[in-house]
């Protein structure tokens, strides 16, 4: 007979199977190459020197949309808390400053549809700031399994790209939410994105399209080579046997539950600083 408690986890553990925590386009050629390329850079017997000049601390403009049907205060300071803590702790160097929030309402824009006019007719409205500042918005998405999604920066945006930028994510995975992506890690998931992060199990499209335990992976020498997306908290977990390391179970950028995780890696802040600063800080694009 099963514990109270081991039927708690395999609750969980179902829930999250039934669950796609992001719902993010595959990363571009154009970026993935550059990824490859700064990981050249990285792992270059000059990484040190590579390392103290691009390190910086930086503040992040951050605006938030409210799509909903009805009137209902939604105090944000707690998500843009734990988006602060949660970059801290990983010493990334960066800041979020919550300039506005906007609460709409618009049925139009309900259960968004990503890539759809629906999307682009939202975001264009509502968007603010430069290429440099991310918007979040806090909405249903169409798909019902997704928990949020992001755009990957881009060089040289065009006007569409530049609308569609941001993050968004569904009311239940603000802190508070129910289930075990209720901690508001979903979004540091979908910032990681915003600030180029590959998934931990990034599948090659040329060389494994299936599994992240061969090809390029996420560029980053330090996050250890996953095979699939894990659940849960699985301790222990190593789908890539051949090749050293356990699963990153707890990165950001991993499936995991929200209670399990706690970590982006030196190699992935050292990432988002280096893409930051070539994409989103020195982009002419307003």
């Amino acid at each position: 007979m099963l514990s109270i408690k081991s039927s708690v986890l395999l609750g969980f553990s179902s829930l999250a199977s039934a669950i796609t925590r992001c719902g993010s386009a595959p990363p571009s050629d154009a970026i993935r190459a550059l990824h490859s390329e700064y990981e050249a850079e990285e792992n270059s017997t000059s990484a040190p020197e590579n390392r103290d000049r691009i390190t910086l601390s930086t503040t992040i403009d951050t605006y938030v949309h409210i799509i909903q049907h009805e009137s209902a205060p939604v105090d944000l300071t707690a998500r843009i808390s734990v988006l602060n803590t949660r970059f801290a702790d990983s010493n990334t160097g960066f800041m979020f400053n919550l300039v506005s929030q906007q609460d709409v309402q618009n049925d139009n824009w309900r259960n968004v549809e990503p890539g759809s006019p629906q999307e682009l007719d939202m975001k264009s409205t509502l968007r603010q700031g430069r290429y440099r500042d991310l918007n979040i918005y806090v909405d249903t998405i169409s798909d019902g399994s997704i928990l949020g999604y992001a755009q990957f920066p881009e060089e040289n945006p065009d006007s569409t790209t530049l609308a569609l930028d941001g993050v968004v994510v569904i009311p239940d995975s603000l802190p508070g939410g129910t289930g075990p992506y209720g901690l508001g890690l979903t979004t540091v998931h979908e910032v990681g994105h915003w600030l180029s992060l590959f998934h931990t199990f990034q599948p090659d499209p040329i060389v494994s399209p299936d599994s992240g335990c061969n090809g390029a992976g996420d560029y980053i020498i330090d996050t250890p080579a996953e095979d699939s997306p894990a659940s849960a908290c699985p301790e222990g977990r190593d789908s890539c046997p051949i090749i050293p390391g356990l699963d990153p179970i707890r990165n950001y950028m991993d499936y995991s539950g929200d209670a399990c995780l706690d970590q982006f890696t030196m190699g992935q802040a050292m990432r988002m600083r280096t893409m930051f600063m070539a994409l989103r800080a020195m982009s002419p694009v307003k």
